[in-house]
């Protein structure tokens, strides 16, 4: 993408209760791209807690979602809320002509992801849902390219490894432990990225199973207190692509330190990601390291701002699985494939 653009899109906020928000309000805000025009939560300290210093920065605040969605200098609309408010804020999005950027998960059922992929699809807007800054990743396509062209052989098993304390600094994160209004906990949040991370690289998933457990049933969100939870801390999610790859995904809200990383394996070769080394490693008898060190940190392509992705992606690609939702759709059917099968202690086999 050049550097002078002809456009800059206007941006509104609909929801902010997700802990991303005042990422992508400083996000847009560093960019010549795009410019936040408005934001709306029904809760305007809702707005304000999870904006955080961002806040400062926008004129427009109203607590009515369609009083921003009428507005004609708003191009693009970033869903940040509760996921149980998706269906209602995107079809509504969709209805008003706007583009959407939202949120993982993009529902809490694939119902709920036909209906509103089929009011993207009558609007004729675009639906961008996390993460889709994976497949942007300068890691991500390098592993991409290093697999395609044959480095590590025939890839066999991937490990994708992820994880964080859980949500405990705000009480306007409890949300997060509310099943209702989450849909679940570590997998349904965190377990997404390697998902999607294990569909850009290898295709469709073909089998799923999964396990879970509650580490905790009350936490401290600051001094707020969060009893009886219902959703999970620790996932593990196994799944099996047509091809043969196997995929080990494990995802926490327990993890207080980690110095773990991820790992993909070929018949000739191994892909390390995130080692305190190098963000990328290679080991490979077709790539060489420096003098006798087996291992190669390859050079890794220019990274793009998150808002630069979408972006590009409002302008350049037409239906595509990455602007209908299809991609996030396929993304959340593993999830729930994983809960059906940690419920059941059965495998599901894909569609489901």
């Amino acid at each position: 993408m050049s550097a002078k653009r002809d456009k800059t899109y206007g941006v509104g906020i609909l929801g902010c209760a997700h802990v991303h928000t005042g990422w992508y309000a400083n996000e847009l805000r560093e960019s010549s791209w795009a410019e936040i025009k408005a934001v709306a939560d029904p809760d305007l300290d809702v707005a304000h807690a999870m904006l955080g210093p961002e806040a400062e920065h926008i004129a427009d605040f109203t607590t009515d979602p369609a009083e921003l969605l009428t507005r004609d200098d708003i191009d693009v609309v970033c869903i940040s809320s509760e996921t149980s408010q998706h269906l209602a804020f995107a079809t509504a999005a969709a209805k008003a002509g706007k583009h959407i950027c939202m949120e993982k998960v993009i529902a809490l059922t694939l119902k709920d992801a036909d209906t509103i992929m089929a009011a993207v699809a009558k609007a004729g807007v675009k639906l961008i849902c996390p993460p889709f800054v994976h497949d942007a990743k300068p890691e991500m396509l390098k592993v991409k390219e290093l697999i395609d062209s044959g480095a590590i052989g025939k890839p066999t098993l991937a490990h994708f490894h992820t994880g964080h304390e859980g949500l405990i600094y705000s009480p306007f994160e409890a949300w997060f432990y509310d099943l209702t209004k989450a849909g679940g906990g570590a997998l349904m949040d965190l377990g997404v990225h390697p998902i999607y991370e294990s569909l850009f690289l290898f295709g469709p998933a073909w089998e799923v199973s999964g396990m879970t457990t509650i580490a905790y049933a009350e936490r401290m969100l600051g001094d707020f207190p969060v009893k009886d939870i219902q959703v999970e801390d620790n996932s593990v999610t196994t799944i099996k692509f047509a091809n043969d790859v196997m995929v080990v995904s494990d995802v926490s809200f327990t993890r207080i330190a980690d110095r773990s990383n991820s790992a993909i394996y070929g018949t000739e070769g191994t892909i390390i990601l995130g080692d305190p080394a190098a963000p990328l490693l290679v080991n490979s008898p077709k790539l060489s390291g420096e003098g006798d060190d087996p291992w190669c940190a390859p050079d890794l392509p220019e990274a793009k701002s998150a808002v630069e992705v979408i972006v590009d992606l409002i302008e350049n690609e037409q239906g595509t699985p990455r602007v209908t939702g299809q991609w996030a759709r396929d993304v959340l059917e593993v999830v729930l494939a994983s809960y059906e099968s940690a419920r059941t202690g059965k495998t599901v086999t894909l569609p489901m």
